[in-house]
């Protein structure tokens, strides 16, 4: 049985994301500037099953990666918590390398392995991670997460 270290409420605290976007149920390990493991409890009644695909269920790889990226902000911020970046709700998706194994299906609970190969307190973030159904990798990705621009930044 997995305890949650982080629950959906306190992580919609760190996250901006919100339904149908919120992509992490809970956090069931972490360590500082080392280790996230989130699961995702995939369900029937995720709006993406619409159409993707009706008849044979799979959950897309995107909103695998999309998790993982999830995964790391919350990293992030926790690791660096007085960090006055570590506040920003305003990340971007830098650079993706993955590899998709095996589909996740509904029923299956997803865990999003991430561990940083570099953080900077800027809030750059670059990171490997793998996604695992049944201790099965089904995923794999490495990823660079940045700080977008606030409001109205302009390059100089």
């Amino acid at each position: 049985m997995n305890h949650s270290l982080f629950n959906t409420k306190y992580l919609m605290t760190i996250l901006p994301h919100r339904y149908p976007f919120l992509l992490i149920d809970k956090v069931t390990e972490f360590v500082p500037h080392e280790l996230i493991v989130s699961v995702k409890n995939v369900t029937y009644n995720e709006w993406c099953f619409q159409g993707h695909f009706y008849e044979n269920p799979i959950y897309p790889g995107v909103l695998l990666i999309e998790s993982i990226a999830q995964s790391s902000i919350i990293l992030f911020q926790e690791s660096y918590k007085k960090n006055k970046i570590a506040t920003s709700h305003n990340w971007v998706l830098v650079g993706i390398k993955s590899r998709f194994m095996s589909p996740v299906m509904p029923g299956d609970q997803v865990f999003f392995e991430c561990r940083p190969i570099k953080m900077l307190s800027n809030g750059s973030i670059f990171l490997e991670a793998k996604a695992l159904v049944n201790e099965k990798v089904v995923a794999k990705a490495t990823l660079t997460v940045g700080q977008g621009k606030q409001g109205n930044e302009q390059d100089v």
